[in-house]
């Protein structure tokens, strides 16, 4: 489900001063980065499985080049390192049984220099079944490079190129992305086994 978060913690703006110089003269443009925090609304009691996608004023984020830290809600989970430096050892809530998620110096120029609008993509079990499964087939059909873990690209013509295997923001690749989603969904998965299919146009040599 897509739903919205509450900012229930933030430091203060840090403002961050860039240098560049043209034509010989140093010109000073300065950004604004901000640690925060955001807690899901939703009546979510308990914990969730994962955090899928994020969006910020409507456009999908690409978690892998942001620092964000997911806390599903557990009934153990402790308090975040960065708002326990802040408020102090021993002063920071845990916020156990809530599942929130924090930005670490999250870039706001593109938002105008203001905290956006942040909205999740959230996975949660509802039965037991999920807790059940301990091991899994995994089919990826035809996919030629659906197996691997390392970033593939092609290129496309002069000067262009497109990835074969990352259609996600939420991980470096489709595999990472499949992988990590199944285990957070099914805890205490054991096994995996793989389909590998063969395409070719002949049997000769067989």
């Amino acid at each position: 489900m897509r739903i919205g978060g509450t900012l229930i913690w933030a430091t203060r703006f840090e403002e961050e001063v860039r240098v560049e110089r043209q034509g010989g003269k140093a010109e000073w443009a300065a950004g604004r980065d901000l640690s925060l925090l955001r807690q899901f609304r939703w009546g979510c009691e308990g914990e969730i499985a994962c955090v899928r996608r994020v969006w910020a004023d409507g456009r999908e984020l690409d978690l892998t080049g942001i620092e964000m830290r997911l806390y599903r809600g557990t009934g153990d989970q402790l308090p975040d390192p960065l708002i326990e430096a802040k408020q102090g050892v021993g002063k920071a809530p845990a916020y156990r049984g809530l599942a929130y998620a924090v930005f670490e110096r999250f870039p706001l120029d593109g938002y105008g220099n203001r905290i956006p609008v942040i909205q999740f993509e959230v996975l949660r079990p509802v039965g037991a079944l999920e807790k059940a499964i301990r091991a899994v087939t995994i089919i990826p059909g035809s996919s030629e490079h659906g197996y691997d873990p390392a970033v593939v690209s092609e290129r496309t013509g002069a000067g262009a190129s497109r990835l074969i295997n990352r259609n996600v923001f939420h991980a470096s690749t489709d595999w990472q992305a499949s992988i990590d989603e199944l285990q957070a969904l099914c805890p205490n998965l054991e096994r995996v086994a793989l389909v590998v299919s063969w395409f070719g146009t002949d049997l000769q040599g067989w």
